[in-house]
């Protein structure tokens, strides 16, 4: 998992999965945009 270490305080930081290469961490399209569970490594 990677996180936004620059977010403002008080606010949530943004996570995503960290995918092996050539994949990519793809928006599952519900859920909390900034959460690593919203979003699933996906091959291009």
């Amino acid at each position: 998992m990677a996180t936004n270490s620059l977010a403002a305080p008080g606010t949530k930081a943004m996570q995503r999965p960290l995918c092996k290469y050539p994949q990519y961490a793809k928006y599952n399209g519900s859920g909390d945009p900034n959460a690593e569970s919203s979003f699933t490594c996906t091959a291009p």
